[in-house]
C-alpha cells in the first residue's frame, strides 16, 4: 500500500466545528461543505502554525483489517497564543484509487487550553481501516 503526499490533503485550521464524527464510503462529513476545503487544498501548504503529520504504513490488527494511522503533531505553544479563541480543527481526508473520499474531523476547544500546554507537542491520532491501493 502507498500513500501519496498527504499534506495538502490534510487541513489543520481555526474553523468552527464540533465532535469527532468519522465518515466514509463516499459519505461525505458534514463538517466539509461547512469550511472552504476544497480551496484549501487547492492553495496548497501555507499555514502559519507549527505542526507535522504522518501517516504510518498499514498493517494487520487483531481482528484481520488492515489499518493504518494518521498522526497530526501541534506544537503546544501553538494552542496556548490562541488560547480562549474558538476551536483548532483537524480534518482528515483520503481518496482511494475509485475516487471515494473518507473523511473525519476533530477539534480541540481553545477554551480548554492551559499554560502548560505549551511545554509539550499535542497529538491528533486517527485510525482509519483500508483496502490494499494507492490512497491520495
Amino acid at each position: 500500500m502507498t500513500f501519496r503526499s498527504l499534506l495538502p490533503l490534510l487541513a489543520l485550521g481555526l474553523a468552527g466545528m464540533s465532535t469527532v464524527r468519522a465518515q466514509g464510503g463516499g459519505a461525505p462529513d458534514p463538517v466539509f461543505s461547512r469550511v472552504p476545503f476544497e480551496r484549501w487544498l487547492a492553495e496548497g501548504e501555507p499555514t502559519s502554525l507549527r505542526w507535522s503529520v504522518r501517516v504510518g504504513a498499514a498493517a494487520l490488527n487483531n481482528h484481520q483489517r488492515l489499518q493504518t494511522r494518521v498522526e497530526i503533531q501541534v506544537d503546544g505553544n501553538e494552542l496556548v497564543s490562541r488560547k480562549g479563541h474558538g476551536e483548532l480543527g483537524v480534518m482528515v481526508q483520503f481518496e482511494d484509487s475509485a475516487k471515494r473520499l473518507y473523511q473525519t474531523h476533530g477539534a480541540i476547544d481553545l477554551q480548554e487550553v492551559k499554560d502548560d500546554t505549551g511545554k509539550s507537542n499535542i497529538q491528533y491520532l486517527q485510525d482509519a481501516f483500508v483496502l490494499p491501493g494507492d490512497y491520495a
